[in-house]
């Protein structure tokens, strides 16, 4: 399944690039889903 990028915030950056602006939103989601993970 792909992932719907469209329901997450913007980046801080704007990033013309749509391959590595998915990347950063994906690298920044996975952090905020560890963050959240450890606390449980």
């Amino acid at each position: 399944m792909n992932a719907n990028f469209g329901i997450l915030p913007e980046l801080e950056e704007k990033i013309k690039d749509k391959k590595l602006r998915y990347e950063k939103m994906a690298e920044r989601s996975i952090k905020n889903i560890t963050k959240i993970l450890q606390q449980y």
